[in-house]
Order: structure tokens, then sequence, then C-alpha cells
């Protein structure tokens, strides 16, 4: 007779240092054994860089995905959750490839384009600054002029499509991380989009 294993959660944490991996039961408990870390960091340069090492970084995160489901057995996983780090920049052609550099909270880069970004405070809850996306859009198109993004997203959402194949779609935690979300009615901010040239 067949018994099925009780189901689990595996959870990622894709971190600016590191991806972490534990398995949760159904009941939120960690799992003893089911846990692991893939050294990912991310690639910093003298004039303020910080960029996601994005090959590395995916290449990581099938890692240690296969490492957890291998570990865990037979048992069915129900869901899989990840937690990333604050805010990230993928651009993206029409194809969902990405294209030019993936940029982390943590770049400076966008630093002259801040003053170019309007203060929407009250509305999105981030001030201009450069690691929001505004800024960093207006950069990243400013080093890229041969390059038009068709869409853009974060490190989570862009693994997310990659696995699933599906729409590309964000949380609103996430969404809330780029600066552009109005926080009062949960949509896009015009203004904020319009000045970082994403309309």
């Amino acid at each position: 007779m067949y018994v099925r294993s009780d189901p689990i959660v595996l959870s990622i944490d894709l971190g600016s240092s590191s991806l972490k991996g534990v398995a949760f039961d159904q009941y939120g408990r960690a799992l003893a054994g089911l846990e692991g870390r893939v050294k990912c960091g991310l690639r910093f340069s003298k004039d303020g860089g910080a960029e996601i090492d994005l090959e590395r970084t995916v290449q990581a995160a099938d890692e240690l995905l296969d490492a957890l489901h291998a570990r865990s057995g037979s048992r069915e996983v129900l869901a899989v959750s990840l937690t990333s780090i604050a805010s990230s920049l993928l651009a993206l052609d029409s194809a969902g490839r990405p294209i030019g550099a993936a940029l982390s909270y943590a770049d400076t880069r966008s630093a002259p384009e801040v003053l170019a970004v309007p203060d929407r405070r009250e509305v999105t809850g981030c001030p201009p600054f450069t690691a929001y996306w505004p800024a960093q859009v207006r950069w990243w198109r400013g080093q890229h002029p041969g390059l038009e993004p068709a869409r853009v997203c974060s490190l989570a959402d862009y693994l997310l499509l990659r696995w699933l194949g599906e729409e590309l779609t964000t949380t609103y935690s996430l969404a809330s991380w780029t600066g552009c979300l109005d926080r009062h009615h949960l949509r896009w901010d015009a203004p904020t989009l319009a000045a970082a040239r994403l309309e």
C-alpha cells in the first residue's frame, strides 16, 4: 500500500551575498536537514556599480531548488516561495530575455538622474533615490542607447517568468520597492512612470 508522505513548501531567499533555501512542513515548521546555501554575490565596481550576476544567480537558484527537492525524497512540493533583495532592475526584450546590466538596490551610478525624478513620496512612499527604478531606468537607458527594453522587472519576477513561462507579474511588496507604485490605489503611478520613461 502506498503511504503518502507529508507535503512540503520550498523557500528561496534571493540575497545580495548568497541564495539560501529551506523546506517547511505544511504547518510552517522548518525541516532539519532540508536547507542549503549557495554563494552568489553582487559585482561591485569603483564607479558605484552593484550589478547582479544574473547568469550565476539563475544557476544558483536552480541548483538550490534541485538540491532541496532531491533531499526531500518523495515528498510532494506544494509550493515554492521566494523572498528577494530589496530592489532590483532587469530589462527584458520582447521574448522575455534579459538585456543589458541587471542592477541591484546598492547600485549608485544613477545618482545624476535622481534630480530629474519628481518627488512623489506622498504617493509612492519612496523619495527620489538611486535604489529605485525612476533613476535607475533613466541611467540604464543612457548606458544602453542601442537597447530598448520591452519590459522591466525584478530578479524574483524574472525567475518566476523563467520557471513558469507565464505572463510577467509582480507582487505589491516588490512593486513598492520600485518607487513607482501608487500605494494608496495599488496601481502604477503615471507621473513616476513618465519620469522613468516607462509609459
